[in-house]
């Protein structure tokens, strides 16, 4: 019995396109009444967490949304 292996190189993606632009956005906030009172911020930080991506002919929809994290002094 003739036993061979296949080599073949890896998959790799190419970049086609990118894209930056920084975003401002703002969004309001219930503090529960068990908890104090928003004094001051100190920090704030978020990031996009991409769900899913439909291509079209000559078009790119992207869905994503944003984990946000505030620090702040009561």
């Amino acid at each position: 019995m003739d036993l061979s292996v296949k080599r073949s190189g890896p998959e790799r993606c190419e970049l086609v396109f990118e894209y930056s632009m920084p975003v401002e956005a703002s969004a309001d906030a219930v503090v529960p009444d068990s908890m104090p009172d928003v004094e001051r911020i100190l920090y704030a930080d978020g990031t996009a967490l991409i769900r899913g991506k439909d291509l079209g002919e000559g078009r790119v929809s992207v869905n994503a949304v944003v984990a946000a994290a505030v620090l702040y002094v009561p």
